[in-house]
């Protein structure tokens, strides 16, 4: 599937690594486990994925590994799924609702640890809190975050330039209100149909709303 998709200039990003093995109570969770049984476990899927395929993309978890959250450990981000497997795609966090950028999920933990960028809700509330928290970083430490932050920036630079709008810049796509919503056709409807088609009816709006909104998200 991930060759598939990257022959066609899609980025794929593969998640939650790693050992994210639970829903309930998994923001911030303390995971422990022994270096052969992550390798041999909980890592070998990612493993082969990534060895084995054009990934571009990773999805870094919201638990912890020890006492260092998934986003903010380098031995995991950096040592293992650069140096050691080859990865050259980018690192996105799991959502983070993190308002301050400091603290749990903090981005500034993220660039030090090779978490190129974070997955957030809107814009006006989680950017400020961000930016500042980046910015006085900076201040403190300007050439080994600076150093960081250039690395990151190369990564994300490298990913995008994987994608079709780089590949292929002239091609055309549907940027049609039709071409932006589910026909009935394209939606799996299951048993209960009920709930399935409320989902479906739902799926459209959110979808009618971001097409509206597009040209605020450039």
């Amino acid at each position: 599937m991930i060759n598939g998709c990257s022959s066609e200039n899609l980025v794929v990003t593969l998640k939650h690594f790693a050992l994210n093995d639970q829903e309930s109570h998994r923001n911030g969770v303390y995971t422990w486990a022994d270096e052969q049984t992550m390798r041999e476990i909980y890592l070998k899927a990612f493993e082969i994925a990534i060895k084995e395929s054009d990934c571009g993309g990773i999805m870094s978890a919201y638990n912890r590994i020890g006492a260092d959250w998934c986003g903010g450990k380098s031995a995991l981000l950096i040592d293992l799924l650069r140096k050691e497997w080859g990865f050259d795609g980018f690192v996105v966090s799991d959502f983070t609702s993190n308002i301050t950028g400091s603290g749990y999920m903090s981005p500034v933990l993220g660039v030090y640890n090779g978490n190129d960028t974070m997955l957030t809700g809107i814009r006006l509330v989680f950017l400020p809190g961000h930016i500042s928290a980046i910015k006085k970083q900076y201040k403190a430490d300007p050439i080994g975050f600076g150093t960081a932050l250039r690395e990151r920036c190369k990564e994300l630079c490298i990913a995008k330039m994987k994608t079709r709008a780089f590949t292929q810049p002239d091609k055309k796509y549907d940027d049609s209100y039709s071409g932006a919503i589910l026909s009935p056709v394209e939606w799996n409807f299951e048993f209960p149909f009920l709930f399935s088609g409320f989902r479906y009816i739902i799926n459209n709006i959110t979808y009618t709303v971001i097409y509206a909104l597009r040209g605020l998200f450039g």
